[in-house]
């Protein structure tokens, strides 16, 4: 992470605790397409390339 920008490295993870219908592989997809980010209003939110979009975090109640 450096002024705005983000990289991710390779992720992997377990099935073990996933439902059938998981989105895992498509989050982890997205994380690692990543390539900037901002903070508004307490949320965070990354940036995803050619403007297909952003996800948003929101700190848990």
């Amino acid at each position: 992470m450096s002024e705005g920008r983000l990289s991710f490295g390779p992720l992997m993870s377990t099935r073990m605790a996933c439902p059938p219908d998981t989105q895992d592989a498509l989050f982890m997809r997205d994380l690692q397409r990543a390539g900037s980010f901002f903070v508004e209003n307490e949320d965070l939110y990354l940036e995803l390339p050619m403007g297909s979009g952003s996800i948003r975090f929101r700190q848990a109640p």
